[in-house]
């Protein structure tokens, strides 16, 4: 019995084998198919590929100047960019410096014109109370006195009452 067991197992061992063997076989046989429709294919498209990479090669030799004008160009950019950058900034710190300056100037006119408001106010009072009043004292005195002389004199050219009066309406 231990034989017909041993006989068995050879028997299925190799039929797997065989087995094995036969979807081996099979594989192949279909990864061939495969190789050579791949290969059929890879045949049909290669003029294609190589004429396309042929214009690849020409084009990339004839846009590589075009590719260095444009690294120069955005050299030259970035250095525009920070100059105006730069400028900007000094721009307005020159304007902040010079809004600052006429602020300080417009102040300082504003306080001379202030002081001198003042002052002109203290000469007007000052000649007012120094000049003016006492000429008018003596302007009322010499009036006075002409008034007097006059008088005495017995100037006739004096105006009557209801003539003054006249006269000072037709003022108003």
């Amino acid at each position: 019995m231990e034989m017909t067991i041993l006989i068995l197992i050879l028997a299925l061992q190799t039929m797997v084998m065989i087995a094995g063997v036969v979807i081996i076989s099979r594989a192949q046989k279909r990864i061939q198919q495969s190789t050579s429709q791949l290969m059929e294919f890879v045949e049909s498209v290669r003029p294609k590929t190589a004429e396309i990479l042929d214009g690849m090669g020409e084009f990339v030799k004839t846009i590589q100047p075009v590719g260095e004008q444009l690294v120069d160009i955005t050299i030259n950019l970035k250095d525009i960019l920070e100059t105006a950058r730069d400028s900007t900034a000094d721009i307005a710190d020159f304007l902040k410096d010079t809004t600052d300056a006429a602020r300080q100037q417009v102040s300082r006119i504003d306080n001379l014109l202030t002081d001198t408001v003042k002052k002109a106010e203290i000469i007007t009072t000052s000649v007012t109370n120094n000049l003016l009043n006492p000429m008018a004292e003596i302007s009322a005195l010499f009036k006075g006195f002409r008034t007097a002389f006059g008088y005495f004199r017995n100037d006739r050219n004096r105006k009557e009452v209801h003539q003054a009066i006249a006269d000072e309406e037709m003022f108003i």
